[in-house]
């Protein structure tokens, strides 16, 4: 029954009536103590008789009033009067969303920006355990000057307060649904607990919605909606409205997931990936300049944030902002094609530019393309990778290069003109090269098991167990800056400069670093790199005698800098980065077993049900490790580190925190508290749990640049420290973190070194330092692991994009496949040996691979 005016509400006076809905109706009143209009919600009566539900509700308000968000409707008052329960929040002069969309869709700038409202007033809400449950156009207002508020948070339902780390875990009751038919997600359709990602559900009906002007799921009746929620996908937006960016229709795609873990994981990265859309324009995804207005200022093109929207890499969702640029930067797309970007230099001449490229599955090639007119060609030359052009015109180029890990090439350097059909090969074994001033090359290649430096080729200036990459000359041919990593296969590093026979690092470490290039006078280098998920465009100052470095920009993603020219323009790439994990648990069908942007493989359990796996995109410098099962269910993270390996008992994992001073780590699975392990001295390479119990662990590295076992008792805490000289020079495991194996029954420790032998050591009942030859692997196998037998090991080897898993008998030599697992997609794949992980029956496995779709752009203005 409404109320009529005059009706008092404690010190409010109704004036009229606004609106009316399922949770209440709504009225403007007048305050009679400050003197100003309100709106007035009032509950129905069935609520307003429940004193728990009254309860809820003010306890509701209290936490809404508190978020002080102006994205959402503010809350001034909660109260009763008599048997009417009323919420009092400020008045807003405009209209709803839905009446906005009735009038049909709306244009894509604006529909961007009412979605980066939107979705920063979900992200607040979220973070204080608050889930809408009814997010639909009818409840988003739209204000008279173009501000959004989102309204009617849940006010029927119990709101569980936030986690203390922030994270979300509200859930619902299930048997109970929730919502509007239309806008449900799929599990409140099917009445099951719902968390934050139904709104990030919602939240993409809205945007379908306003995009092409019809609902995303709007059929004849309730029911038919409701299983076409459940079960179908919404008309492309493409075929709705022609003009939508594809990139946008993406971030609808991803939305409208039926599995929540497939959706935006927060309503805060999804902000995140419209606010660079909304940055970039419409015309950004379709290739074109995008262009943003200033008040009393030309049309300027894009800032550089927005070079990772024309990639589509805002999936990774790490934080854009915006410092102030001095000057206009326009932002110019390069290359169109999908697949990995590895090097691109300018030429001399100022409009021609030299790149290698492996596009859409194929092997890598070395292409020619103008900055004028943005069109590219390969050249008449092998297969191989760019790896610097000289100031003559010559070329380095890197032939049949194979990638040993993600970011470590090993292939033949060689030599030839810019527009030659032909090359002469000059060194075996190289990552990288670059040209000094007279004609020869500083080089860096792998010998037994150390990365080189030799400025120039056959002079050792500086070498390490990690790797260096990114080798650039500077323009005065006085210093050579490369990038220096100390974990092999890991892109954590350091910028270093060599100069006058000695080495300095000019920058303090970064979780990932990529690509360099000297600014033409020399003083800076700059480099992409990240930390705690941000990645930035970095200037280092190349003099400074302790590191000294300024943010260009900060980007949502990965940004490799290859080249910077005389005037001052910026040859670089913005990549999607994903480490994925694919695998099935026994007599299980494959799923997607990947968590957020990038995930490593660790270990799986021997009776493959559970997996052991690192979250590298994470906040944490050390990474996340994450415990899932492999067959359904979250990642749940039990610790910092690289993940190595789960205990016989399922009870322990091991890991390594990757920051100097390396460290081993326990953790518990459950219940417990984590520790370090004693290891002494011993740099770690890779940790393992010996069976047939969960009480000893053996460790790999090296102590004092000699190669080491530390055996540990973990009841008691003793260690055995075992040298092993015999491997000084090569590096333990070096084509994987997790190098290490126990045999089924502890009595062997198997290793895979640097040169594809695997070696064992005896360790019961006695320690022995003298290794045992188990096998001699090929360059595309790995060691997979011991089988149920101790006298078998698996040996997996890609074959194109298959994955060959063999059993290999360790005194016959004989083999016998027992599995194959296909990639579906060989577009951006970085390795040529895989990361497989097998159940000690192999019939469950996980698969990792790491993907980097890459996109050139000529960048002016960066300052």
């Amino acid at each position: 029954m409404g109320l009529p005016p005059g009706t008092r509400l404690g010190v409010y006076e109704i004036v009229g009536s606004i609106g009316a809905g399922g949770m209440g109706e709504v009225y403007r009143a007048r305050d009679s103590r400050l003197g100003r209009d309100v709106a007035v919600k009032v509950l129905p009566e069935v609520l307003a008789a429940d004193p728990t539900a009254l309860v809820r509700f003010e306890r509701e308000m209290q936490t809404l009033a508190a978020l002080s968000n102006p994205y959402i409707v503010a809350i001034y008052d909660v109260g009763t009067e008599g048997a009417i329960a009323y919420a009092v929040t400020e008045l807003l002069d405009g209209e709803t969303l839905a009446a906005v969309v009735a009038r049909g869709p709306l244009p894509i700038r604006k529909a961007l920006e009412y979605g980066v409202q939107i979705a920063k007033g979900l992200a607040a809400a979220h973070d204080r355990g608050i889930v809408h449950r009814d997010l639909k156009p009818a409840n988003i207002f739209v204000t008279s000057v173009g501000h959004v508020k989102v309204l009617d948070f849940g006010l029927a339902r119990s709101v569980a307060a936030a986690p203390a780390d922030g994270a979300t875990r509200t859930d619902t009751s299930p048997g109970i649904v929730m919502g509007t038919v239309g806008y449900m997600s799929p599990e409140q359709a099917r009445s099951q607990p719902v968390d934050h990602r139904a709104d990030v559900f919602a939240f993409g009906c809205v945007m379908y919605e306003l995009i092409t002007g019809r609902r995303a799921f709007q059929r004849d009746s309730s029911a038919d909606t409701l299983s076409a929620i459940l079960k179908e996908d919404p008309p492309p937006i493409s075929q709705v409205n022609a003009i939508a960016p594809p990139a946008l229709e993406r971030v609808v795609q991803r939305c409208l997931e039926k599995n929540p873990e497939e959706r935006f994981q927060s309503a805060r990265d999804l902000a995140f990936a419209l606010d660079a859309l909304s940055s970039g324009g419409s015309g950004a995804a379709s290739g074109a300049v995008a262009v943003a207005r200033r008040r009393g200022a030309p049309r300027l093109a894009v800032a550089a944030a927005a070079i990772l929207l024309l990639a589509g890499a805002f999936v990774l969702g790490r934080t854009l902002s915006r410092p102030p640029a001095p000057g206009p930067i326009a932002v110019d797309r390069l290359t169109f094609e999908r697949g990995t970007i590895h090097t691109a230099r300018f030429t001399s001449d100022g409009v021609t530019f030299v790149y290698g490229a492996a596009w859409n599955g194929a092997p890598s090639k070395v292409f020619i393309g103008r900055t004028d007119t943005g069109e590219s060609r390969p050249l008449e030359l092998p297969e191989g990778d760019l790896r610097s052009v000289s100031r003559s015109g010559e070329m380095a180029v890197l032939l049949a290069a194979r990638y040993p890990s993600s970011w470590t090439p090993d292939g033949t350097l060689a030599r030839g003109g810019l527009l030659s059909s032909s090359v002469r090969t000059v060194l075996e074994h190289a990552r990288d090269a670059d040209f000094l001033p007279d004609g020869t090359l500083a080089v860096v290649r792998r010998v037994a098991g150390k990365d080189r430096l030799e400025v120039p080729q056959g002079t050792v200036v500086f070498e390490t167990p990690g790797y260096i990459s990114h080798v650039r000359v500077s323009p005065d041919g006085a210093r050579v800056g490369f990038l220096e990593h100390p974990l092999y296969g890991d892109d954590r590093g350091f910028v270093a400069v060599y100069e006058k026979g000695q080495v300095r690092r000019v920058s303090v470490e970064y979780s990932g670093i990529e690509g360099l290039a000297w600014t033409r006078d020399g003083n800076e280098l700059w480099t992409g790199g990240g930390n705690e998920a941000v990645w930035k465009l970095v200037a280092v100052d190349s003099h400074a005698a302790v590191p000294k470095a300024r943010d260009v920009y900060t980007v949502p993603t990965n940004v490799v800098v290859y080249d910077i020219d005389d005037k001052g323009r910026v040859l670089l790439s913005s990549s999607e980065v994903t480490g994925s994990l694919r695998g099935a648990p026994a007599d299980g069908r494959e799923r997607d077993l990947s968590w957020h942007g990038w995930t490593l493989p660790g270990a799986i359990s021997r009776d493959g049900r559970m997996l052991l796996s690192t979250m590298a995109d994470s906040k944490n410098p050390n990474y996340e490790v994450l415990l899932r099962p492999t067959d359904a269910g979250s990642a749940v993270t039990i610790g910092a580190g690289r993940a190595q390996e789960l205990s016989p008992d399922g009870k322990w994992a091991l890991s390594i925190l990757p920051s100097d001073p390396r460290r081993v780590m326990l953790l518990p699975t459950g219940a417990g508290e984590s520790r370090q392990l004693d290891i002494g001295s011993l740099d770690p390479t890779g940790a393992v749990f010996v069976p047939p119990g969960s009480l000893t662990v053996a460790v790999v590295g090296v102590r004092n640049a000699v190669p080491g076992i530390a055996i540990v008792d973990l009841r008691s805490g003793t260690r055995i420290d075992l040298a092993l000289p015999m491997l000084r020079g090569r590096v333990l495991g070096g084509r994987r973190f997790m190098p290490t194996y126990a045999s089924p029954d502890g009595s062997l420790l198997a290793i895979a070194t640097d040169d594809g032998k695997v070696l064992a050591w005896k360790l019961t009942p006695n320690p022995a330092t003298e290794p045992r030859e188990l096998a001699s692997l090929a360059d595309n196998e790995v060691f997979a692991g011991w089988t149920t037998d101790p006298s078998k090991i698996y040996v997996a080897a890609w074959d194109g994009l298959k994955v060959r898993t063999d059993s290999l008998d360790i005194s016959s030599g004989h083999r016998t496949t027992v599995r194959t697992v296909t990639i579906d997609d060989g577009a951006g794949m970085l390795m040529t040996a895989p990361d497989l992980l097998l159940s000690a029956d192999a019939k469950a496995y996980v698969v990792g691979y790491t993907r980097m779709l890459s996109t050139l752009y000529l960048v002016t203005g960066l300052k």
